[in-house]
């Protein structure tokens, strides 16, 4: 039976027929792969020389670029898997807190192992983005710069929303940090309460959450007032015959809203006979301690003192 059938095949000369056919298959193949094609083919990026303090969250990061070359060529990318391209950290790029390979970077990586006759088209990806294995800390921040209030006005309170933000960061960085910085702010001369955003500074491989904060400032405007208050004299000697005022008037300047709650039990005036004799003159001021830190401008009537 079987040598009919190789008797059959070979009277209609059918076997001829294939073995042409599959040439002719071979040399079409062969001819469509020497023309150029696009193809998506994936890459691994390997990165060396990385910092003692700073770990990968992966091994490998892959992605995607179109491909222009020899079909023979392309398919030995289909067959490889992955392309290696090694990528040293010092190439590597901060945006954000995180850690970036450049697109003009990867271009010229993929360009070198791709050889001459072929073409990068283009990265299906907008960023590449290298994973860096962080911790997260939640921390205070701190308003960094220069607020103040115009003459007899003062900045009663600073208000900071939130006044705690999450902290994404390597554990060497947030090791070495308590608290978060504003950008550095001057806000001068205000007459009246504002508001503002301010943005946080981060460092290199650190993300913070927010990255901004609401400022509250409150200003008042300062009035004056005056009190009269007993003065302590300290370390005088006994029967001292010596001309001492018992009392000072105290002229000093308080936000509108604290003027009422602020009196003469708010303020210690004291000399310290000591101290007037190491002045080598006989001579010293009465010295001042209000309890409030709102006071501002104190003066005070006598402002002096002599001893004999």
């Amino acid at each position: 039976m079987v040598k009919s059938l190789f008797k059959k095949i070979e009277e209609n000369k059918l076997l001829p027929f294939l073995f042409f056919l599959l040439v002719s298959c071979c040399m079409w193949l062969l001819q469509t792969l020497n023309y150029k094609y696009e193809t998506d083919v994936a890459f691994r990026v390997n990165v060396e020389g990385l910092p003692s303090d700073v770990e990968l969250d992966k091994e490998d990061t892959y992605f995607m670029a179109r491909v222009r070359d020899y079909g023979t060529t392309l398919i030995g990318y289909e067959f490889k898997g992955a392309t290696p391209l090694t990528v040293n950290y010092e190439e590597l790029i901060y945006i954000n807190g995180r850690l970036v390979l450049p697109l003009f970077t990867a271009m010229k990586k993929i360009e070198n192992e791709i050889g001459s006759s072929g073409s990068v088209v283009r990265l299906l990806q907008d960023t590449l983005v290298i994973d860096v294995k962080r911790d997260v800390a939640l921390l205070p921040v701190r308003l960094d710069g220069v607020i103040d209030a115009a003459d007899h006005y003062m900045v009663t309170d600073v208000e900071i929303v939130p006044s705690e933000v999450n902290v994404y960061a390597t554990a060497s960085d947030l090791e070495s940090i308590n608290e978060v910085r504003t950008e550095y702010l001057v806000k001068k001369y205000l007459k009246s309460g504002i508001s503002f955003k301010a943005s946080l500074v981060a460092g290199d491989l650190m993300t913070i959450e927010p990255s901004t904060v609401d400022v509250h400032v409150s200003v008042q405007r300062l009035v004056e007032k005056r009190v009269n208050v007993p003065v302590d004299y300290i370390g005088f000697p006994a029967g001292y015959s010596g001309l001492l005022p018992g009392e000072v008037e105290l002229s000093f300047e308080i936000p509108e809203s604290d003027a009422e709650s602020i009196g003469a039990k708010e303020f210690k005036v004291y000399v310290d006979y000591k101290e007037l004799l190491s002045s080598g003159t006989g001579k010293g001021e009465f010295t001042v301690l209000p309890s409030s830190h709102k006071v501002v401008n104190v003066k005070a009537e006598p402002s002096q003192i002599t001893i004999r």
